[in-house]
């Protein structure tokens, strides 16, 4: 749905037009640096006021355009007027509306940014617990997904075509997380369960301390683990016998290693060379050094 300056529009009677097609979309409403209105159409009919999903829809609340502030709210307080700026910011560029944000006496909090078009781009959502963001492709599929619950966990993973590509976890998340603690309506990678079925890309890159022996166990019994050839793997708990059973029950073409830990370097190593020797076309990398 297209977000655009109401300056764009062209009214006939009671109809509402944009480059000559019958609008539908949200339409913005600016005077200065205050955005006074914010209107949703369709089919050239005025529905009413636009009603965010995600933010604060207080009709008292201060709406202005993003590039009138001081400071972006992120690295530094945002000002307006030389006030810290609590209120919904719009990033109007062009007359597109590319995101909203809201900020909290200069800080930004919650944002959501679209696509020039005006399909979903992202989502932050953040209250005093945990922060949650997805970022979407153009076809409206998880592309990311983090999810940070303050000093218990944080994990992050990607998608490539909705085959999953990327897995991060730091902390405890499987035995941690909450369902009821979502911000966002999506379908969570949450449970080793959901790992067994989950879709895999032919890469897949596992990182950090959370990805241990019972997530290894999990992907072994996910039946599209033949189709992964490439993996990397950095910096995870895994033990030797995790590794093992990955270089066995994959058709490895690479295979890259960082892994910190002295007892595991030497560990490995032997193994990785018997992995080249019988597998003389996957490339090894052990500590970013090849095994030849």
């Amino acid at each position: 749905m297209l977000r655009i300056e109401a300056e764009l529009l062209q009214q006939e009677g009671e109809l509402f037009y944009y480059q000559e097609v019958l609008f539908t979309g949200i339409a913005f409403f600016l005077k200065g640096p205050l955005v006074e209105k914010v209107n949703e159409y369709h089919k050239g009919k005025l529905i009413g006021p636009y009603i965010s999903k995600w933010l604060d829809n207080n009709a008292d609340i201060l709406r202005i355009d993003l590039n009138e502030l001081d400071g972006d709210g992120e690295h530094q307080q945002a000002y307006l007027n030389e006030q810290a700026f609590t209120g919904i910011g719009y990033n109007i560029s062009g007359g597109i509306c590319h995101g909203e944000s809201e900020f909290t006496n200069g800080w930004e909090g919650q944002t959501i940014s679209f696509y020039g078009d005006g399909v979903l781009d992202s989502i932050e959502l953040i209250n005093d617990t945990l922060a949650e963001e997805v970022i979407f492709d153009r076809q409206g599929f998880v592309k990311e997904y983090q999810l940070n619950k303050f000093k218990v966990f944080n994990v992050k993973f990607g998608y490539i075509e909705q085959r999953l590509n990327i897995v991060k976890v730091v902390g405890d998340f499987f035995n941690e997380v909450n369902k009821n603690e979502y911000l966002l309506n999506i379908e969570v990678l949450d449970t080793l369960n959901k790992v067994k079925k989950i879709q895999l890309d032919s890469t897949l890159k596992l990182f950090s301390s959370g990805v241990d022996d019972k997530f290894i166990e999990a992907i072994m019994l996910n039946e599209e683990l033949k189709n992964t050839n490439d993996i990397i793997i950095s910096n995870t708990s895994l033990t030797l016998n995790s590794f093992v059973k990955i270089i066995n029950n994959t058709k490895l073409i690479s295979l890259w290693i960082d892994d910190s830990r002295v007892d595991m370097k030497t560990n490995l190593l032997p193994i990785l060379k018997e992995l080249k020797i019988n597998n003389p076309i996957c490339e090894i990398r052990l500590n970013n050094k090849k095994v030849l």
